[in-house]
């Protein structure tokens, strides 16, 4: 059995009203289309990093040294799961931003020292351990 971790004041406080519900329609809505070849291949890629994590292979060095830095992150709830929130740096599509929020989280390393996204790897700097404010985070990108 793995052992508990304490993750206090990571979870970004929301409003869980209109913009929430918009959200979750919108993820709805997506979920009755069929999938398009790109996220197909983005599922494929993401099953074998899981593979390769659960396997104690993964990520690699070189995966790593090219994934975006998140600092000074927390995690959010949003509909379509638990995402991360912060500061990116070296982001393919974004480059470097203050504030940025990932796709949804399906692992993350040992000590926190990276997360496996929907879409990429992310080397993980220090977290935020202070309360946030609310923050609207569909305004993030």
């Amino acid at each position: 059995m793995s052992e508990a971790i304490n993750l206090p004041l990571l979870l970004v406080e929301l409003d869980l009203g209109p913009g929430f519900a918009a959200g979750l329609a919108a993820t709805i809505d997506a979920l009755l289309q069929p999938p398009s070849a790109s996220d197909v291949e983005r599922m494929r890629q993401l099953l074998r990093d899981l593979e390769a994590i659960r396997n104690g292979d993964g990520p690699s060095s070189a995966q790593l040294a090219t994934a975006p830095l998140l600092s000074d992150w927390c995690l959010a709830l949003a509909p379509d799961g638990l995402r991360l929130v912060g500061e990116v740096t070296g982001h393919p599509l974004l480059g470097t931003r203050t504030r940025v929020r990932t796709s949804p989280v399906y692992a993350v390393g040992p000590e926190f020292s990276f997360a496996r996204t929907l879409s990429r790897f992310y080397r993980l700097g220090p977290m935020n351990s202070a309360p946030m404010a609310k923050m609207d985070i569909k305004r993030l990108h």
